[in-house]
């Protein structure tokens, strides 16, 4: 079976995500996607979920107003279905920041 998500969007929210143990270590991002189709244009703003690994790693580059491609999948959490990103590419940046590449050059830390 295939559960896989790839959504493009510009980022509208960051929110910390508070853990069961009270900590906020993960990120819940909300995205405005644009779906076209022949007769119309419809707008949902749909939030993700990103993991602690992943919230790190993109943490201090992710902005409101960012551009951003994510492949997720579905997850049913506590009785909700949520989107939960595997791999968050960004499609424009803030050029002005300096990022340091080199921690991510280790395949383990993908972003």
């Amino acid at each position: 079976m295939l559960n896989q998500v790839i959504l493009v969007g510009k980022v509208t929210g960051i929110y910390d995500f508070v853990t069961s143990a009270g900590n906020p270590e993960e990120l819940l991002i909300s995205l405005l996607v644009t779906n076209v189709n022949e007769t119309e244009n419809h707008t949902d703003e749909i939030n993700v979920r990103l993991s602690r690994h992943l919230s790190n790693a993109i943490k201090e580059h992710i902005e409101v107003g960012s551009m951003i491609g994510v492949k997720a999948h579905l997850e049913i959490i506590v009785k909700d279905l949520t989107v939960v990103a595997d791999k968050v590419t960004f499609i424009s940046l803030d050029k002005t920041k300096d990022i340091d590449y080199d921690k991510y050059i280790d395949g383990a830390n993908e972003v």
